[in-house]
């Protein structure tokens, strides 16, 4: 298998194992919004979505936020790739 096609694989099913909270969350700071703004957005506190920003940080194993989002777009990557063909 192609190494870019097996790593999109991989993004995609560790992003797959995400609540719908934390895949809102990956999202809103995908387009970077903060997260006091994404708390102001989403009625919530701050420290919430502190909470689910590592929450998500640690069930991808990303180094850091720009990871997280980086896999979050191999993800969306691989769906247009899929609906393409």
């Amino acid at each position: 298998m192609d190494p870019q096609m097996e790593e999109l694989l991989k993004s995609a099913e560790a992003i797959s194992k995400l609540s719908p909270h934390e895949a809102s969350i990956l999202s809103f700071l995908k387009d970077g919004y903060s997260t006091r703004d994404i708390a102001q957005i989403l009625h919530m506190s701050h420290k919430k979505v502190q909470a689910y920003r590592q929450s998500i940080l640690d069930k991808l194993s990303a180094r850091n936020t720009a990871h997280a989002v980086a896999m979050y777009s191999r993800k969306l990557q691989l769906e247009i790739h899929l609906r393409r063909h």
